[in-house]
């Protein structure tokens, strides 16, 4: 049996939650309804997804379809149960989260219904779509299922008999041990539904971790971040050991902000090198044996790596007068030196990486030639100025491989060009 069962309202939002557990290692699969779920093809999921199409329902009909999805699961076997619920708060809300509630009978139900990457986020209970309360937003105007409220609880409780408690964005502030604190005094008061605030990932991380902290049964309701969090708090996916390994050798103010935002979005572990260190032997192999030992020893980030600071060099001109070099011939020098640390870690973890991805041109030179590679076989445009493909020949033959240059994309292209190689990987 799975560990991880998302009951969605509809397809789009089974996949779209099953999705965001793929980037973290989960293997899912999404079924259309309950009648075509397949206990004999599901013991390869971490992760199944049922969509119950009951966003259109009445408040009845939807109440009795969650039933039937949620009682397909065995709850010795299930590490976490999910009520997928729509972005912008259509549908049967109230109605759905009481079947779970009913079918759940100890548990109590966390919902975060924030997703700062659509621009969806919760303060003070109410949700906001890029910063305009829901009601005023197109959700409003829905043909089908329109939401002329913006109070999350309002929403939840006009299908759901009982109190609902807030924890809003000052007490998440406040931190994860007050969070679980406030967590646990809400469910020994009684109150079954917990909504809780959220302005961005990181709140989103912080909250799941205090729920793992209280220790109590519960499950998610929310549109699929809260749920991939949480997820990664309670249970470890079997391709954990998957990972993908990024040598950034172009630092500069923007690819500073791609990985500052790629840190937040994903459990990462990237060493800097320092480059003053790389030009004299003892210090290059004390420079290796850092980073080699930081990366080796951690078991869980599925994205690990190096950095490199050129800035670290005193001066290019400088030093390459006092090696007798160009700067050029300094700067390549340099880039070997980067490599070959990346080539030593990936060799000694070379069963748990399934691809890698180089930044700053000479860094993708050297890192080919460290592999004794002929090229790389390109296969796609990750974005402009971004290419994805596999390594030619080699010693990591047909690794896949994604490179672009250091000044190349937004602030959130690195987490893009991640997020493309975990979903091929």
């Amino acid at each position: 049996m799975p560990k991880i069962a998302v009951i969605a309202d509809d397809l789009t939002g089974a996949n779209a939650t099953s999705v965001l557990l793929t980037k973290q290692g989960f293997c899912a699969m999404t079924y259309l309804d309950e009648s075509k779920f397949n206990d004999r093809l599901n013991q390869s999921s971490d992760v199944i997804a049922i969509s119950t199409g009951s966003r259109g329902m009445s408040e009845k009909e939807a109440y009795d379809a969650v039933v039937k999805a949620v009682s397909k699961f065995a709850e010795k076997e299930t590490v976490l149960y999910s009520k997928r619920i729509d972005s912008t708060l259509r549908g049967n809300i109230g109605s759905e989260i009481t079947a779970m509630l009913d079918y759940l009978k100890d548990y109590t139900a966390i919902a975060v219904p924030a997703y700062p990457a659509s621009k969806r986020t919760c303060i003070n209970g109410m949700l906001y779509v890029d910063n305009v309360l829901l009601e005023k937003t197109d959700a409003a105007k829905d043909a089908k299922t329109p939401v002329n409220c913006s109070d999350i609880r309002d929403i939840i409780q006009k299908q759901y008999s009982g109190d609902t408690a807030l924890i809003d964005i000052n007490c998440v502030n406040k931190g994860i041990s007050y969070l679980k604190d406030r967590i646990i005094s809400a469910k020994e008061e009684g109150l079954r539904v917990i909504v809780i605030d959220a302005a961005d990932d990181k709140d989103i991380k912080l909250i799941a971790k205090a729920v793992k902290e209280s220790a109590i049964k519960v499950f998610a309701v929310d549109p699929g971040p809260f749920t991939a969090a949480l997820a990664g708090q309670l249970t470890v996916s079997k391709n954990t050991h998957t990972k993908v390994f990024l040598i950034i050798g172009s630092i500069t103010p923007l690819t500073n902000k791609q990985v500052e935002n790629l840190k937040k979005a994903y459990d990462t572990l990237l060493v800097n090198i320092n480059c003053r260190n790389l030009l004299n032997k003892e210090d290059f192999e004390e420079e290796y044996e850092k980073a080699e030992k930081l990366i080796i020893q951690n078991t869980n980030s599925r994205i690990i790596g190096i950095t490199a600071d050129f800035a670290e060099i005193i001066d290019l001109k400088i030093q390459s007068e006092k090696l007798g070099i160009t700067q050029e011939a300094l700067s390549g020098l340099i880039s070997n030196k980067i490599a070959r640390i990346a080539l030593s870690i990936i060799d000694k973890i070379s069963e748990s990486i399934r691809g890698i991805y180089t930044s700053g041109g000479d860094i993708t030179v050297a890192v080919l030639n460290a592999f004794n590679a002929d090229g790389i076989y390109i296969k796609n445009e990750v974005l402009p100025l971004a290419v994805y493909g596999s390594i030619i020949n080699g010693t990591y033959d047909n690794l896949p491989i994604i490179t672009k240059g250091g000044l190349v994309g937004d602030e959130n292209a690195l987490i893009r060009c991640v997020e493309y190689m975990l979903l091929r990987i």
